[in-house]
């Protein structure tokens, strides 16, 4: 099953948004006494009253089995039991939702208990994925992956760019942002290199845009067109999964000028020719979306890294041994560069704190006044 975790501060919020009329909502599984969504806010403030020092007091939880199974409401009772029993909630609320193909259920609880302490969230997210885990092993569900391989875009982008179609707003029924990302993980699924993944989005008027951490190395990527723009998370193209795709064994390096190269890992992969277009037309977006995901587990992407060294002639083979190995000494020299600036910055910084050292105040001069004692007459 596939779970997610929110905190809020507000009941409100959370409580109006599991009600909501759009998402025909069914109670399966309740500890509260009030059904209403106004008398669920009440009870749930009342509780978390007594505790004043706990930030966000509301706990939302979504679980969701697999595409095209089904769970009963018995077994929704089940599972929500076992979640609130294992967070030690004393109030709760699971309410279905049956808007989309997939049916889920939004989990509230209230994270004060009955004695005004607030449960903790520690390692929250894999105490629920390992309750998930033995929920579908007991019940024969299809195990999940631990992320969602989705691409997540919110419902109301989708009906507002639909409804913007009908009026003559705009183009197509598909949000630009919808496009980008299944755009991305066309080429993604089509391109040899990381350079050619660049280029086949450029070729679209899709710019990548890197964001790097203080040693110069790439640990985030987002994707633009014109106004609007997606992260590679919910495009479910990130770094880390392009890094993966085009080597697992290396990482991506990048600088401000924008080239980049993959150190660690074969050059066969790097330096591969590019291909044609990859179709994003709109007309294929429901297409290119259900068959770019063919190809993309890390085992199959280290067969094809595996595939590209045993195809290697020997030629080539030492060639790559020998990039392999400068880069090996590359990698020490700057590892001892950085450690002897390292050692440069923090004299630099004693020095310093030695320099904004406060100074002893100065002695104050104080007037000690003698008595002379008068000469008697």
């Amino acid at each position: 099953m596939i779970c997610r975790i929110n905190y809020r501060s507000c009941f409100g919020v959370v409580v109006n948004y599991a009600f909501r009329p759009s998402k025909f909502p069914e109670i399966v599984a309740s500890s509260l006494s009030a059904l209403s969504p106004r008398d669920i806010v009440g009870e749930f403030e009342s509780l978390a009253g007594k505790n004043s020092r706990c930030r966000n007091r509301c706990a939302h939880f979504v679980l969701s089995p697999a595409h095209g199974e089904y769970l009963t409401k018995a077994q929704w009772q089940e599972i929500c039991e076992k979640t609130a029993n294992e967070f030690g909630a004393g109030q709760w609320v699971a309410v279905l939702h049956q808007d989309t193909g997939c049916r889920h259920v939004s989990l509230v609880l209230n994270r004060i208990d009955l004695n005004g302490r607030a449960w903790s969230t520690s390692n929250d997210r894999f105490r629920l994925r390992t309750i998930c885990r033995e929920f579908e092993v007991q019940h024969g569900f299809t195990r999940t992956p631990e992320k969602a391989q989705a691409i997540r875009i919110n419902k109301d982008e989708l009906e507002k760019a639909e409804r913007l179609f009908k009026t003559g707003q705009r183009p197509t029924p598909v949000p630009e942002r919808l496009a980008m990302a299944v755009a991305a993980r066309a080429a993604l699924h089509q391109a040899v290199s990381l350079r050619d993944f660049e280029d086949r989005l450029l070729r679209q008027g899709i710019s990548t845009k890197w964001r790097y951490d203080d040693r110069g190395q790439a640990v985030g990527v987002s994707y633009g067109r014109g106004t609007a723009a997606i992260s590679g998370t919910k495009a479910c193209v990130s770094c880390r999964t392009l890094t993966l795709h085009f080597d697992p064994r290396g990482t991506v390096t990048h600088d401000k000028n924008g080239q980049f190269e993959i150190s660690g890992g074969t050059t066969a992969v790097a330096s591969a020719p590019g291909g044609p277009d990859c179709p994003t037309g709109t007309g294929g977006v429901e297409r290119e979306y259900q068959g770019v995901g063919g190809g993309t587990e890390p085992a199959e992407r280290l067969d094809r890294g595996s595939d590209c060294i045993s195809r290697a002639t020997p030629a080539h083979a030492i060639r790559t041994v020998g990039d392999l190995l400068c880069r090996a000494l590359a990698g020490m020299g700057a590892m001892a560069m950085a450690e002897a600036r390292d050692s440069e910055r923090f004299i630099q910084a004693q020095q310093a704190r030695q320099k904004r050292a406060r100074p002893l105040p100065p002695v104050s001069k104080r007037r000690f006044l003698t008595h002379k004692p008068s000469l008697s007459r």
